[in-house]
């Protein structure tokens, strides 16, 4: 018995950390799909409450004997010394430690704290987002982005914004395609250059570059 009831605290303390981590994961994670959402509510009915279950079966205020035979009576008795409110409060608090450090309640102040369909508004790519309109020149879009740390999914994302720039300053970009690319890629990585000198130049009415330029 008391090896369940072990097993069943840490395995609840478990579940409560996917559901805390679920509550940030990113929008594409398991964590966050239909079937990941099931996945979590299965867990959660089956070991979120099976503690108390086995408290109600095995309590020393109960009598199993007189319902069950002996030896099921004596597999599910409660264990000598162990407290039945003390390990009440040891699965709670397994349960809020695993929940907030699954949410990595740490983090909470920090932006993008808790990504979701709006996560672009509580990260560096957002504030980029902002300053991209009412930059004065190509040099100080290009800045802005290399300071963002952008990732190729915010890249694309920045997608209106980066059109608005080549609309602006798409006759201050090199006239070869390639050589565009280049200078985009002195600011942000590679992968990401590919991306935003593409739709730089959709902003400037100009051929996206081919792979071969790109190089």
């Amino acid at each position: 018995m008391l090896g369940m009831l072990i097993g069943a605290a840490l395995a609840s303390g478990a579940t409560a950390y996917a559901i805390g981590y679920a509550f940030i994961a990113q929008p594409d994670s398991f964590f966050r799909s239909r079937m990941g959402a099931l996945v979590l509510a299965l867990l959660g009915v089956t070991f979120v409450f099976l503690p108390p279950q086995l408290m109600s079966m095995g309590s020393p205020y109960t009598v199993p004997g007189a319902l069950a035979g002996p030896a099921v009576a004596s597999a599910f008795a409660w264990p000598a010394g162990l407290n039945l409110e003390v390990y009440r409060f040891g699965w709670i608090a397994l349960m809020i430690v695993g929940l907030l450090t699954g949410m990595r309640i740490w983090n909470v102040r920090q932006p993008g704290w808790r990504p979701g369909s709006f996560s672009l508004d509580a990260s560096s790519a957002s504030h980029v987002a902002t300053l991209l309109p009412v930059v004065d020149s190509l040099d100080e879009a290009l800045e802005a982005l290399g300071r963002a740390k952008l990732t190729p999914k915010d890249a694309e994302r920045l997608t209106p914004q980066l059109r608005t720039i080549g609309r602006r300053f798409g006759h201050r970009l090199p006239e070869q395609n390639s050589a565009a690319f280049k200078l985009v890629a002195e600011h942000v990585p590679p992968s990401v250059a590919a991306i935003v000198t593409g739709h730089i130049l959709e902003g400037a009415a100009r051929t996206q570059p081919t792979r071969g330029e790109r190089r």
